[in-house]
């Protein structure tokens, strides 16, 4: 189960496949999908931006393919270094 087909390029995440788990507690308990939920992840601009819990930090998989890091800020966002 992916969130885009992109989020296989993040390295260091591993996603489960249908099976004994229902796509619900994939997407609750998977931690996959739980490394970059919420903010406690975040680095500066994102950790103190007023946008974080409306984007939530922009999207993951485009900071890994253009920063190399998928915890960077989104390359698109304006506050982006």
């Amino acid at each position: 189960v992916l969130p885009c087909h992109a989020a296989q390029t993040i390295p260091s995440l591993s996603f489960e496949r249908f099976g004994p788990r229902t796509l619900a507690e994939i997407w609750t308990d998977s931690p996959a999908f739980n490394a970059f939920r919420g903010t406690d992840w975040m680095h500066e601009p994102c950790r103190s931006c007023e946008r974080r819990e409306i984007d939530w930090g922009g999207c993951r998989c485009q900071a890994m393919a253009i920063a190399g890091d998928a915890a960077a800020t989104d390359p698109a966002c304006a506050k982006s270094p």
